[in-house]
């Protein structure tokens, strides 16, 4: 099997999520991973999926997956303190909102991300 194979299959997952159908995106998103170990976007689409369903643990697995494999991206960091924000996790999510602004500083909705989680902050 090719990566033109996992291609195909994180993009029929990406279909599924975005009729909702979770289980067979998330089904489709394991089968591209088989193929492709270090596709990180595979990673990444499954913790969207984990994180829309509220299986935070996993999101957040699949986000340190894709991080490991790509270390610069800061659309995973933003995804990641995103989750971490839903699950308590202020410091976390602060940590990784900060990373994400210094490697994309035009992201507006990093910037957006890391005001809400230090608004939290000035209210605990």
């Amino acid at each position: 099997m090719t990566s033109n194979n996992a291609e195909y299959f994180c993009n029929l997952g990406r279909e599924k999520a975005r009729d909702k159908n979770y289980r067979e995106a998330i089904e489709n998103y394991d089968r591209a991973i088989e193929l492709s170990s270090d596709f990180t976007d595979a990673y990444k689409a499954r913790g969207e999926v984990y994180s829309s369903i509220e299986q935070f643990d996993r999101a957040i697995e699949d986000y340190d997956l894709s991080l490991k494999l790509a270390p610069n991206r800061a659309d995973i960091y933003e995804l990641r303190g995103v989750v971490h924000f839903a699950r308590g996790n202020t410091n976390s999510a602060l940590a990784d909102l900060n990373r994400a602004v210094q490697l994309n500083p035009s992201s507006g909705e990093g910037y957006k991300n890391r005001a809400i989680v230090r608004i939290d902050l000035l209210h605990k």
